[in-house]
Order: C-alpha cells, then structure tokens, then sequence
C-alpha cells in the first residue's frame, strides 16, 4: 500500500528543517507501509501536514476526507488519474511546531496522525479495507521511532 505525506508549510518554515524533517518521516512510511495490505477498496493513502502563519489559517482549513474511487483531475494543465485513494489532513500549531526540536515536531506530526486516524469515518464506497489493521500498524510505525507512547 502506498502511504505517503503531502506538506503545506508557511514560508517561515525555509528557515528550519521541517520539510526535510516530514519528507524523511514519509520516505521510512512508505518503506513501512509499502509491502502491507489492508484490502482492495484503498491502494494510496494521503496525509496532508498543514502549519501556518496564523494569518494564511482561513486558507488552510482542515476539509473532510476525501476518497477517491477512480477520478481523473487536471491541474496546471497536466491530468492525473487518481485510483482508490484517500486522503486527510492534519494541521499543527504553527508557532510551536516552528520552534520545536526535530523530535518534538515529528511527536507533533505523530500524536496529531494518531488522532485522527482514531476518529476517521470511511464512505461507503470502502467496503474492503481493515481500517483497524492500518491504525495498529501505524501505532507500531511511530512506536518503533520513539514518537509516540
């Protein structure tokens, strides 16, 4: 199963390590999660890293989960065809997420994952997909990097 993170981070954030941070956490996710399956309804799942300036947050609201059955979109010109994919967000504090340690910011991302993963509501459309499986295994993912308890 392909698992991966998508980012929104304020320009404030160039100053730090932070994408670098989240993109490292997302390459071990997807070598994580890769061989692992958890049923035919869901091949890609999406987990968008929201923080920014207070100023941009009427911008950046957090949407509901989004799945997609089989949707082609167009973006800039260029189509892509999304297949049994789901996706959601999460949003992090802004100042204390920019001013946190590397472990402290990856703690951020992981509790507030852990959240949402507990109270994720799946549409109809997925009838084949062990939701249970997929959050113990992300339990066991940040488990094993000390980021959670």
């Amino acid at each position: 199963m392909e698992v991966t993170f998508g980012q929104s981070l304020s320009i404030e954030f160039k100053q730090t390590t932070k994408n670098e941070e989240i993109r490292e956490l997302s390459d071990k996710l997807e070598s994580f999660f890769k061989p692992r399956n958890y049923g035919l309804s869901i091949e890609s799942y999406i987990i968008g890293v929201i923080s920014v300036h207070p100023n941009f947050d009427p911008f950046f609201t957090i949407m509901k989960p989004k799945y997609f059955d089989d949707t082609i979109e167009i973006h800039d010109g260029i189509e892509a065809h999304i297949y049994k994919s789901f996706e959601f967000n999460i949003k992090l504090d802004f100042q204390p997420f920019l001013n946190s340690t590397k472990e402290e910011g990856l703690k951020m991302v992981a509790s507030e994952i852990m959240k949402a993963l507990s109270s994720i509501k799946y549409p109809k459309k997925v009838t084949d997909f062990n939701g249970t499986a997929f959050h113990r295994d992300f339990e066991c993912f940040f488990r094993d990097l000390n980021l959670i308890k």
